[in-house]
């Protein structure tokens, strides 16, 4: 995260995203409506986004500037010449806002190939409608592991018992042959044994978010849920959307749930000990 200095007119957010041999700058801005209450004006909010301006033309990363304005028509205009005297360029066009204002947008350098294919989803649950784009950044690798296991359910039993009865004989015991001799052989015998019966095997896996408490329900309702909001996007029906929005509040209802059920259970189940190693898990520590 960057550090910039400390802005009373807007809250913002600044981060370098790196994939690869790739990065850029992202910086999400929010202006709050101005009000009695807060005592904001347009005034106040320009000088200070022309400081903040100031800092990121300095800047060597590519940049992408998410920013959620007001919408009076002198102000917008206003505030498009301001990026265009930084040499910044705003990709959003159309209305993004259940009003018809265009308050959500997306600025780059004007040169700058960063992004690509912005467009405007429709309005779903938000009074904001989803603005989207490609951007130009490789995809990062994922996340693998190496790992070896066995079949040990599908051993034979009574074939493997057969063989350590066949095999253990052949070791000598006599007193001239140390313990740790002994244990040796008994430990090369069995593992040999083993090797025969469950022959390791070793495999490369891809890593995924570990959610335990991600049920079979619920990967049916989220999938569910996809294909009303791809019903959705494609007919535009009144109807349609009402479905969506319906599925989307039963599925975060049930996802809340089921993960406090989850919690909560691990919690009561466990004694002192277990709950403390299960709480510096949950916290990372």
């Amino acid at each position: 995260m960057n550090t910039l200095q400390d802005y009373s007119i807007f809250e913002h957010l600044d981060l370098v995203v790196t994939s690869r041999n790739k990065s850029f700058r992202l910086l999400t801005i929010y202006r709050p409506p101005p009000s009695k209450k807060n005592k904001l004006t347009p005034d106040k909010f320009f000088s200070e986004f022309s400081i903040l301006l100031e800092d990121l033309i300095a800047s060597p990363h590519h940049l992408l500037l998410s920013s959620v304005d007001d919408a009076a028509n002198f102000n917008a205009m206003k505030f498009l010449d301001l990026i265009t005297s930084a040499d910044l360029r705003q990709h959003v066009n159309g209305a993004t806002h259940r009003l018809g204002h265009t308050l959500d947008l997306l600025i780059t350098r004007s040169d700058d190939k960063l992004i690509s294919k912005v467009r405007t989803l429709p309005e779903l649950l938000s009074d904001h409608n989803v603005v989207v784009c490609h951007i130009n950044l490789p995809r990062p690798p994922a996340s693998r592991l190496t790992v070896s296991y066995r079949k040990t359910r599908d051993i034979d039993l009574q074939a493997f018992l057969s063989d350590i009865n066949k095999s253990l004989p052949d070791i000598p015991s006599n007193n001239d042959t140390g313990v740790d001799e002994q244990i040796d052989r008994y430990e090369n015998t069995l593992r040999s044994l083993l090797d025969k019966h469950a022959p390791q095997i070793t495999r490369t896996i891809t890593l995924g978010p570990h959610t335990p408490w991600f049920t079979v329900d619920l990967r049916e309702l989220r999938r569910e849920k996809r294909r009303c909001e791809r019903k959705c996007l494609s007919t535009r029906l009144t109807v349609d959307k009402y479905i969506y929005h319906e599925i989307c509040r039963k599925y975060n209802r049930s996802l809340k749930a089921t993960k406090a059920s989850y919690y909560k259970k691990k919690v009561e189940e466990s004694n002192q000990k277990q709950l403390c190693k299960f709480v510096d898990k949950l916290l990372n520590i």
